[in-house]
């Protein structure tokens, strides 16, 4: 799969794939599936995109990453129409390599567990890879993220951390918030936490070692560091 064929299924079917159908979260999709796998190579300037947008929106001034462009596109298009503008940018922009990689070739060693853990990279310092307002909603797309990238790249050794925890977790979460059954665990670290990202996030963390050690909090709100 190409970055673009990623956002393609991710713009058809937001509900399977992201938290909630926003740049921000396609990108946390982006980085748990890159964690698991490699997408297939593409040429995709990201010049010529920074110049073909300024031209479209009539702006002189550039901005000073990748990361600002699509902010922009976030501003004025708004989420999840952003997504689908994006989209077009890359099926204009993008040409797929025209070497090929084999499936099992894709696959990483990273390990997603630890990088959550709390000495991992992504507990440490989650605005880097989650974007300023990183919530429980965007650890839901980066795992999930790393779920689709195991369903496209299996092992013989059967399912993957990403899809066995994005199950088993659901089921601690619904056991300690019985009226949350059927909702997508984010959503009620999200509502548990006052609809607070920052706290959410937290709120994770704290179930998610708890989890780990086999156990579960009912409230998330233990600062595990």
């Amino acid at each position: 799969m190409t970055q673009t064929q990623l956002l393609e299924r991710c713009c058809q079917q937001p509900e399977a794939h992201l938290a909630v159908a926003a740049m921000n979260h396609y990108q946390a999709y982006l980085t748990g599936y890159q964690i698991v796998a490699d997408t297939d190579e593409e040429d995709f300037d990201l010049v010529h995109f920074e110049k073909q947008l300024m031209a479209d929106y009539k702006l002189k001034k550039r901005w000073c990453s990748s990361r600002s462009a699509l902010c922009f596109l976030t501003l004025v298009e708004g989420d999840p129409n952003s997504l689908h503008v994006y989209l077009k940018y890359r099926q204009q922009l993008a040409v797929r390599s025209e070497s090929q990689t084999l499936a099992n070739e894709h696959r990483k060693d990273w390990d997603l567990e630890e990088l959550l853990s709390v000495r991992g990279a992504i507990r440490r310092r989650p605005k880097m890879y989650l974007g300023n307002d990183a919530g429980s909603g965007h650890v839901w797309s980066l795992i999930s993220g790393a779920r689709w990238a195991e369903k496209d790249h299996p092992r013989e050794t059967g399912e993957g951390w990403a899809t066995r925890f994005m199950r088993e977790f659901q089921i601690k979460i619904e056991q300690c918030n019985p009226c949350s059954r059927g909702v997508p665990w984010h959503r009620t670290l999200w509502f548990n936490c006052l609809c607070a990202h920052d706290i959410s996030l937290s709120g994770f963390f704290s179930c998610f070692t708890c989890f780990q050690s086999g156990g579960i909090s009912d409230d998330g709100d233990d600062d595990d560091e």
